[in-house]
């Protein structure tokens, strides 16, 4: 909308990004960077956790979004979350550990990342519930 149409009837502009942090809370980001190697022995992940404003969202099987993901991943718990922070995927991370986050006391994995800052000021993230016993090998969530 332009800036004379906003003005004319009362409205004043502002970004999808204000309505995504108006509808958010605060989670806990955990991103971790790969282990190394110290004379021989190889070293635990460094974790760094910050704290970030998120707009999560369950998915539910009727979601358009969960019909497209392939059959045998569509009974796993997953969310979509909207906020401003950009968060780090095996594909976008350069230790290949996906950041996680956690929202009402449970754990979610990043999987996908949609970089919407040039339309509407946010980035959408899906990500799959990590269970209490899962481990974290190669970027992704394995399950015992």
């Amino acid at each position: 909308m332009s800036g004379g149409v906003a003005k004319e009837f009362g409205m004043l502009d502002c970004c999808l990004g204000d309505s995504v942090s108006d509808a958010s809370c605060q989670v806990t980001v955990i991103r971790s960077f790969s282990s190394a190697k110290i004379k021989g022995r190889v070293s635990p992940p460094i974790e760094r956790r910050f704290t970030t404003d998120l707009s999560v969202q369950p998915m539910r099987i009727h979601n358009r979004e969960l019909m497209m993901l392939p059959e045998g991943m569509r009974n796993q718990e997953r969310v979509k979350a909207y906020g401003v922070e950009e968060l780090k995927t095996v594909e976008t991370s350069e230790c290949r550990i996906p950041d996680r986050f956690i929202y009402d006391g449970k754990t979610y994995q990043v999987e996908k990342v949609g970089n919407w800052q040039p339309i509407g000021g946010y980035y959408y993230y899906e990500a799959l519930r990590l269970s209490s016993t899962a481990n974290i090998v190669s970027g992704r969530a394995r399950m015992r």
